[in-house]
């Protein structure tokens, strides 16, 4: 066998042992690989945005119901006053200080702010303007300018929550208040709260002036000038009296204090805010953050019956200015 022969036949031998894959099959399964990861990389993708929609939307509905909470809670309560169902607002006395606004008694037991302006976000700019906390003094109001988002309502509440207070001994109207000491009453009560003493036809509105002193089975509520424009109450009260602790709440879209330095920060979201009267001060609270317009409705009932026969549903709904 020639050397030319016996190299042909080891160059036959070879090639049949020989194993791998020809380009072509590596190209189709180059292609095939990239679609697999093309598809798992979309389905990835869209789980993903199908995760981030529904965990919004879920963030959006949830923060819908706290704020509905919010104010449903509040707009039931605005204007209760004890046993009275309706007190006459001229039979109501109020001698608060300083936040004389925030405590004033009105028979609707609420306010509300329309935004009528065309961006800009001065007190005036809502209709009626905005009560300015920078007036010192008894008219002290709620805001100062740019603590508001432009183009969102107002809304404030005030009422009575009802405290187990029972008066030991009749009143005059320079008296302190002496009630009945119980677990409820001695926690119930500091200085500074504002408080509404009501015999259900007469009813007046002052601040604990000092600390509430216990005395053997009493507590005593002075009503001094200190927290008080007058240390004088309009009416006199027995143990027939009611007492109530008077709140304020006031709604509005702002942006939250991040950095402590006691001003709206304006790298905040809008949120859903609220002023709430603590200790005889108004106390600025993030309740819902995301929350950008709050328009506010009022429902009216415009049967035309006799008040006492009509069904107290609402029939139309008015912006507040047309009420």
């Amino acid at each position: 066998m020639t050397g030319t022969q016996r190299k042909h036949i080891n160059c036959s031998n070879a090639l049949m042992f020989a194993r791998g894959f020809s380009l072509v099959e590596m190209m189709i399964a180059m292609t095939i690989s990239l679609v697999i990861i093309l598809t798992v990389t979309q389905i990835f993708v869209s789980s993903r945005a199908t995760y981030s929609y529904t965990e919004g939307l879920s963030r959006v509905q949830e923060g819908g119901r706290f704020a509905i909470d919010f104010l449903a809670q509040d707009i039931r309560m605005a204007g209760y006053s004890g046993c009275a169902r309706r007190l006459n607002s001229a039979n109501v006395s109020n001698v608060v200080k300083d936040i004389k606004k925030a405590v004033d008694y009105d028979i609707a037991g609420m306010e509300v702010y329309r935004y009528t302006g065309t961006g800009g976000t001065g007190l005036g700019d809502w209709t009626p303007a905005l009560p300015n906390i920078a007036n010192a003094g008894i008219d002290e109001g709620y805001f100062s300018a740019g603590e508001v988002e432009p183009f969102t309502d107002v809304f404030v509440s005030k009422y009575g929550v009802s405290v187990d207070a029972t008066i030991t001994a009749p009143a005059d109207k320079t008296a302190n208040l002496k009630v009945l000491s119980t677990p409820e009453t001695d926690n119930a009560f500091t200085q500074n709260d504002v408080l509404m003493v009501t015999d259900c036809n007469n009813a007046d509105i002052f601040s604990i002036s000092n600390t509430v002193n216990t005395s053997g089975d009493e507590l005593t509520f002075t009503h001094g000038n200190g927290t008080n424009t007058s240390n004088r109450l309009a009416n006199n009260y027995d143990s027939r009296a009611e007492i109530l602790r008077w709140e304020s709440r006031v709604y509005y879209i702002g942006r939250p204090d991040l950095d402590g330095d006691g001003n709206p920060d304006a790298n905040a979201n809008p949120t859903l805010m609220r002023k709430a009267l603590v200790k005889g001060s108004l106390i600025s609270q993030p309740l819902v953050e995301g929350v950008e317009r709050m328009q506010i409705m009022l429902g009216m009932d415009t049967d035309t019956i006799p008040e006492k026969f009509r069904d107290s549903t609402a029939n139309q709904y008015v912006h507040p200015d047309y009420v």
